[in-house]
């Protein structure tokens, strides 16, 4: 145990020798366990790790400082984070390494409350086991930032990673990575929580499947937003900026992504289902890039797609629309009607573009059901779902056009 009064501080400087077949190779080591926890301050300054667990590392209070040239926290087991201040800075390696290759229940890490601050070289957060967050603050930097491209001699720099499986239900996350925000090799479900986040290359990459039910998910920049072989988003706020496809489905086999023209039709387990929740995507190339099937069954989408080769809507396999409310605007005439549908499904189509920055309103009488601003030239519209039979007005820019569902 580290039990911390007032403030304290531990530098350690020069080599590590290998003094055992265990390797002391951070300021603070322990070859089991260690807790620290109090209401005082730790800093350590290392030349090589900060704090190493060869079993689990648990702090339970105070507020702890590592800065190091190597990882700054490096458990073997787990390491937990409860009511505690904790800020890590690593020069050259992660921020917090939780690694056990021999037990696959293992290398896991959990916070439920407290703050984590993570500026990192490579890794924010690197866990061979699951990934479990409840609450609390956590604010990671990777790689420097989104606005750098990731360096190939890094083995890795991303914000979050693990190889098994994500589990967040509460707590403020922001990441700025120079490589994918969150990684999971496994599935990932979101319950809870603010996320923000933004990278250089994907926001949310998940091999498995992904499932959002309450969460808020606000992505500045990436390449693809959220990639997953299947995408199921429940309630919550999700809103997209991506340079590539906003929300994609693709299936894997083994560490291999099916080639994107290839349709898994066939496949189950390769999909989009949106049910519920307020999701607004503006990208580059398609919104919604499903290389299985896509479903609509509730929820509001408003959907920007790519300026010359992106769709707002784009699926190798069947687009169900039964419930919800879908508002798409594109470019150069691509939007295209739902293969099945329940609901009202209106295309426009306009002679003369809508521009950039137009204010777009879509009106029934008095009442105003939608109202944005257009990301990019628009000359095609979808407007599909559960909306009242009647007319309408459909207001962009000086454009004025009346609807009739």
């Amino acid at each position: 145990f580290l039990w911390l009064t007032g403030d304290n501080s531990l530098t350690s400087t020069g080599t590590f020798p290998e003094t055992d077949e265990d390797g002391v190779d951070g300021a603070i080591f322990a070859k089991d366990n260690i807790t620290i926890k109090g209401e005082g301050a730790l800093t350590v300054t290392s030349s090589k790790k900060g704090i190493v667990a060869k079993d689990n590392l648990r702090i339970t209070g105070g507020t702890i400082t590592v800065t190091s040239k190597a990882r700054c926290v490096d458990a073997n087991d787990c390491f937990s984070i409860t009511n505690a201040n904790v800020t890590l800075s690593s020069s050259n390696n992660d921020g917090v390494t939780v690694e056990n290759l021999e037990d696959p229940t293992k290398g896991y890490f959990f916070m439920n409350s407290g703050t984590l601050n993570i500026n990192a070289k490579k890794d924010g957060i690197q866990a061979s086991g699951a990934i479990e967050i409840l609450g609390g603050l956590i604010n990671i930097s990777a790689g420097g930032g989104n606005n750098v491209v990731s360096d190939p001699a890094l083995t890795s720099a991303k914000g979050i990673k693990s190889d098994g499986c994500i589990y967040i239900n509460g707590g403020v996350i922001n990441v700025d990575a120079s490589e994918d925000a969150i990684s999971c090799a496994q599935y990932t479900e979101m319950i809870a929580g603010i996320l923000t986040l933004a990278s250089n290359k994907d926001a949310i990459d998940v091999d498995k499947g992904l499932k959002i039910n309450g969460t808020t998910i606000t992505i500045t920049n990436c390449a693809d937003g959220i990639k997953a072989e299947s995408v199921t988003i429940m309630s919550g706020v999700v809103n997209v900026r991506a340079t590539k496809d906003c929300i994609k489905s693709e299936e894997e086999v083994g560490d291999a992504v099916i080639d994107s023209t290839t349709p898994v039709t066939d496949s189950s387990d390769c999909f989009v289902h949106i049910s519920g929740g307020s999701i607004t995507l503006e990208a580059d190339d398609n919104a919604i890039d499903s290389k299985g099937n896509l479903v609509i069954s509730g929820g509001t989408l408003v959907v920007y797609a790519g300026e010359e080769s992106g769709k707002a809507l784009n699926y190798n396999g069947k687009a169900s629309l039964t419930g919800g409310k879908v508002y798409t605007f594109e470019t150069t005439k691509k939007a295209v009607n739902v293969s099945h549908t329940t609901k009202s499904n209106l295309l426009i189509q306009l002679s003369v573009p809508a521009k950039v920055d137009d204010v777009v309103i879509l009106k029934k009488g008095s009442q105003i059901i939608l109202q944005s601003m257009l990301k990019y030239d628009t000359d095609s519209i979808l407007i599909a779902g559960d909306l009242e039979s009647g007319e309408y007005e459909l207001l962009l820019g000086i454009k004025k056009i009346r609807i009739t569902l």
